[in-house]
């Protein structure tokens, strides 16, 4: 999963076959390998990224999901900020290796090294996945291009991610952790290469907040 984790930060179930609708195709041969370079070129333009999100996780353990929304900035391929608004304040924030998430106004923040963390805290990587390296499938749909890699090692997170026909930007990615909790992650509204404010490139905790360095 090297290819879906370059930066880390983004999602389905690889044992859930992609099951094709009516007017959905199957992408082979020279037209899947023509789209992945558009999708390589694409991403070679790229210098930031905003927009908003919607998130639901379903846990496992919980009888109903999760639902978050908030706002999303990044800076390929060292810089991804999500800045949650609903139901609570919160922050992830992806700076190279070292993810750190912190909720408005507590004491403390966590702070986790993805060379030294396990994978249940790699955030999904949305927009710096290589598409030189995609082995899986690749279906045509009404809702863009799904991208699902069946060749999956028992116990890894299971990714499925679907790019808009267009702009060849992440639509939706669907992430499947080990214990059998899946968070789905949509896009809307991305703005590309627009400058991204100052107050979240350089952002700083809030003085006095105690790390709490995971796994370290």
């Amino acid at each position: 999963m090297n290819y879906f984790l370059n930066l880390v930060f983004v999602v389905f179930v690889t044992c859930i076959p992609l099951v094709c609708a009516a007017g959905d195709r199957v992408l082979a041969g020279i037209e899947a390998k023509n789209l992945l370079e558009r999708v390589k070129q694409n991403q070679a333009g790229l210098q930031t990224i905003s927009g908003a999100f919607s998130e639901e996780r379903m846990i496992s353990t919980m009888p109903v999901p999760l639902h978050f929304k908030g706002r999303i900035y990044a800076e390929p391929p060292g810089f991804l900020f999500l800045a949650y608004e609903e139901p609570i304040h919160h922050i992830m924030k992806v700076t190279g290796d070292t993810v750190i998430f912190y909720v408005e106004d507590a004491a403390t923040a966590d702070q986790v090294n993805m060379q030294n963390g396990d994978a249940a805290h790699h955030p999904p990587d949305l927009f710096t996945w290589s598409p030189s390296d995609f082995k899986g499938e690749i279906l045509e749909t009404e809702q863009g291009y799904v991208f699902h890699n069946p060749a999956i090692q028992a116990g890894d997170r299971q990714i499925r991610i679907t790019l808009n026909k267009e702009t060849l930007m992440v639509r939706s990615l669907i992430l499947q952790e080990p214990g059998g909790d899946i968070t789905t992650i949509v896009m809307h509204d991305l703005q590309i290469n627009t400058p991204i404010p100052e107050a979240i490139l350089h952002y700083q905790l809030p003085e006095g907040v105690i790390i709490n360095k995971m796994g370290q």
